[in-house]
């Protein structure tokens, strides 16, 4: 958020949870532009934004169909949407010997975090209504070889795409 601030963009923030949000605000001058909200209840009116950005955080819904429509509705048409997700393939990589696959589990920072999150498919995420009200503009699909992807699995899905 800083950094984009630093580019000069008028730049607004959302998290659902209070511990971000005042990590957030410590970082801001302006606290008034970190606001408590998620992807289904953004605290925004119609056509507020030009762009959209989801840093590793939509993946952690059971479904998007309601975040898609509240995301397009926040956004002007024309504006851009982009994410950055757990790519589902190496999601499938980490549920390897689970025998709940209800929810992934993913250790970070040395085994110090542990985050959890539904699984889900590429379908999830460009879905009948992610096609609806958004074009596609662009994927990349990342990997990494370490110890925790010794497969060279893609790790992170990148996606662009431009508001009907």
């Amino acid at each position: 958020m800083v950094w984009c601030q630093e580019q000069g963009a008028d730049v607004y923030g959302i998290d659902p949870s209070e511990k971000m949000l005042d990590l957030a605000r410590e970082k801001i001058a302006d606290t008034t532009r970190v606001q408590s909200g998620g992807y289904t209840d953004i605290p925004f009116p119609d056509s507020s934004f030009d762009f959209v950005f989801g840093r590793f955080s939509l993946h952690y819904l059971p479904t998007f169909e309601d975040a898609y429509r509240e995301v397009a509705r926040v956004m002007k048409p024309g504006g851009i949407l982009l994410e950055t997700v757990n790519h589902p393939t190496f999601d499938v990589f980490a549920l390897e010997g689970v025998t709940d696959k209800s929810l992934i589990t993913l250790k970070l920072f040395n085994g110090k975090v542990t985050i959890q999150f539904p699984p889900h498919t590429l379908k999830d995420y460009f879905s009948d209504t992610f096609f609806r009200l958004f074009d596609l503009q662009e994927i990349d699909e990342s990997e990494s070889v370490d110890a925790e992807n010794p497969r060279n699995l893609p790790e992170t899905l990148f996606f662009m795409a431009q508001r009907r």
